[in-house]
């Protein structure tokens, strides 16, 4: 979240924070067949998002007077935005996540909230409809969207399904908040 948000100059629309982060993991399974992020994939009204990012967005725990991420973010309810506000060091990533970062901010950071959801009502099949307001994305359904084969699925099926999380940053994220 940190790495995404250190790109923009900006305030970010935390509607649009949530969907980059969910393109950041789905070009990630389309290039390596896992995760940066991980976490549940839902579909919504604003386009498809990870849950526990979206919760931890809005968490007071996370935000609050000891909030974990208040040390780095600055979150705006009223303006519905967040942005860095000093340098973010822990957790850093990795060489190949970083440059998925990159291509995911360089494609898709000129669109406004709103453009980035046309854009995934367009792109991400694996969350149509968006009818309701959150809707899980089934892991296999994104897997052959993406083009991948049901032996690729098979052969990460138990790393995301349970453990997807266990080292994360949104893992430690939630451990400490808790």
């Amino acid at each position: 979240m940190c790495n995404l948000l250190g790109r923009s100059k900006v305030p970010v629309d935390i509607n649009r924070l949530v969907t980059m982060l969910y393109l950041i993991d789905r070009h990630a399974i389309a290039r390596r067949n896992f995760p940066v992020i991980g976490g549940s994939y839902y579909s919504t009204e604003s386009g498809p998002v990870i849950g526990e990012a979206y919760e931890i967005v809005l968490s007071e725990a996370a935000f609050g007077q000891d909030g974990l991420l208040n040390r780095w973010i600055a979150r705006d309810l009223v303006g519905w935005c967040v942005k860095l506000q000093s340098e973010y060091l822990p957790g850093s990533l990795g060489g190949d996540d970083i440059h998925i970062v990159d291509v995911v901010y360089k494609g898709w950071s000129d669109l406004t909230a709103h453009g980035l959801r046309v854009w995934c009502k367009e792109h991400c099949a694996e969350g149509m409809p968006y009818q309701e307001p959150f809707v899980k994305i089934d892991l296999e359904k994104l897997f052959m969207v993406l083009g991948k084969t049901p032996d690729d699925f098979g052969a990460v099926r138990e790393r995301l399904v349970h453990g997807i999380l266990a080292g994360s940053t949104l893992a430690q994220m939630t451990k400490i908040s808790s």
